[in-house]
């Protein structure tokens, strides 16, 4: 074998390796454009929501939006607002979720004050369109006054929900409307008495109380 044959081999054989090199290479970035490259990490400010069952959420990326609250998602939407003439902030739905059950003095109107809870109960054995009673929602216990009347086929309820909280007594007074079921016919008679046993208002109000917070 002569020097230049020698050569010509050396110069095939690089060629070779820096071919194999070169495909290794593509595939490689082939390989890696096929999955994505990661995103890059986002940063959300470390604020928080306050929910109705008195839990907080915060923002969750990429659109930094913050978390659902438990609870709260679906046809129920949870409205923030603030009284500046109470000096409070709170959370109340949009509307009661319900078909029968219908608000006509809502949101309730939420107020805080520095007193000491209260509550002098009806006595069980009246019969009487205004009543006040004492009951435990959750852990609380709430001072509960209704006050009903009739009109048009339906009974409107003033109610005003009072209990103690960290912040001070808060109270929650607003009006229900409550058709009576005996004036629809059948399957809505029955839809209408399974939703009035069903309905917790207690509960829905304690949620509201739950948010209540000095602004």
């Amino acid at each position: 074998m002569n020097e230049l044959t020698g050569y010509k081999m050396l110069m095939v054989l690089a060629g070779v390796v820096l071919f194999a090199f070169a495909g290794t290479a593509v595939a490689s970035y082939m390989k890696k454009d096929a999955v994505g490259t990661p995103e890059e990490g986002v940063a959300c400010t470390m604020d928080a929501k306050v929910c109705p069952d008195g839990s907080a959420v915060g923002r969750i990326p990429p659109d930094c939006e913050f978390a659902p609250c438990p609870g709260t998602s679906g046809d129920k939407e949870w409205i923030s607002t603030t009284d500046p003439e109470e000096g409070i902030a709170y959370e109340y739905p949009a509307d009661l979720g319900a078909e029968y059950v219908s608000t006509q003095e809502w949101p309730p109107r939420i107020g805080l004050r520095a007193e000491q809870f209260a509550c002098e109960g009806t006595p069980a054995t009246e019969s009487v369109a205004e009543r006040v009673t004492e009951r435990m929602v959750d852990d609380r216990t709430y001072c509960v006054e209704a006050r009903s009347e009739g009109a048009a086929g339906s009974v409107y309820t003033e109610y005003r929900y009072s209990t103690e909280t960290q912040n001070g007594l808060v109270s929650a007074e607003f009006t229900l409307r409550y058709p009576q079921c005996g004036n629809y016919d059948e399957p809505e008679q029955a839809a209408c008495a399974a939703e009035r046993e069903s309905f917790d208002l207690d509960a829905l109000i304690d949620r509201i109380v739950r948010t209540v917070r000095p602004a």
